[in-house]
């Protein structure tokens, strides 16, 4: 009987762990990962949508995949969803995030180069400005010139 119990237990760790390398498998979740385990801060779907150039849809469709497994947490504020990494429940979430936090930071660079750049038109800490707004299109306009797009 114990040994049904042991198997139980391995084999729905076994299946979370698949879970989680599938979530972890497509390249958008990956790079929203990357984003929040490099930006120890909430951050808001606009500013993932820009720092990505990503559309809504896709964002917060990953997102939900992200937050169904426990690998990311939602907060509102007001009209505003921010998202943060979530408290690892289990050895396995923490694993994950090790993992991710271990990649080349090169793969990431335009990402968080972006997303650095996008923060900061934050006032007071805050998300203010909404998805391709004319202050971040100009940014985006002095990275492409840069080379940086």
């Amino acid at each position: 009987m114990r040994d049904c119990a042991y198997m139980n237990m391995k084999k729905m760790e076994i299946d979370d762990l698949i879970g989680l390398f599938k979530v972890l498998s497509d390249k958008t979740r990956l790079r929203i990962m990357h984003l929040l385990v490099t930006s120890q801060t909430g951050v808001c779907v606009c500013e993932i949508m820009d720092a990505l150039s990503e559309n809504q849809y896709n964002v917060s469709r990953h997102l939900r995949v992200l937050k169904s497994v426990g690998l990311v947490q939602e907060k509102r504020l007001g009209k505003w969803a921010n998202y943060a990494l979530a408290k690892p429940e289990n050895q396995l979430q923490r694993l994950c995030i090790e993992i991710v936090s271990s990649l080349p930071k090169e793969l990431f660079a335009l990402d968080a180069l972006r997303l650095e750049k996008r923060l900061a038109l934050r006032v007071n800490g805050k998300c203010v400005i909404g998805v391709k707004s004319p202050e971040w299109q100009k940014i985006v306009a002095q990275l492409s010139q840069e080379g940086g797009s």
